[in-house]
């Protein structure tokens, strides 16, 4: 289990929004590709589940050792991609943002 480092409190007003009261359609959902220089990726995830605490949803971390690079895929409702967006800038100001896609069926079991 990683340590969660989250000092603010949980209403503070640059956190990402409040979680959605209804689970958006899957069409709604999207995407969103990230990639930074690093290799570090317990660092990457540290920092992202600082920014977004306990409202962070479904994303992929895979890191490319050949060129020191990870890259994640984070899904969010198309309604958050803004304050998503703000939220990386925030933890990892080095992160370069990719194409915004419509989200791949998820299920969980």
């Amino acid at each position: 289990m990683i340590p969660r480092l989250d000092r603010r409190p949980p209403h503070s007003p640059d956190r990402f929004s409040a979680a959605p009261e209804a689970q958006p359609a899957p069409r709604e959902m999207v995407a969103l590709t990230v990639r930074i220089d690093t290799l570090d990726a317990l660092n990457v995830r540290l920092a992202l589940h600082r920014e977004l605490g306990a409202r962070i949803g479904i994303y992929v971390l895979s890191v490319d050792h050949a060129h020191a690079q990870s890259t994640l895929q984070l899904q969010c409702a198309r309604s958050e991609l803004d304050a998503l967006m703000h939220a990386v800038m925030c933890g990892l100001p080095q992160a370069e943002f990719g194409p915004v896609r419509p989200a791949p069926a998820i299920t969980v079991q």
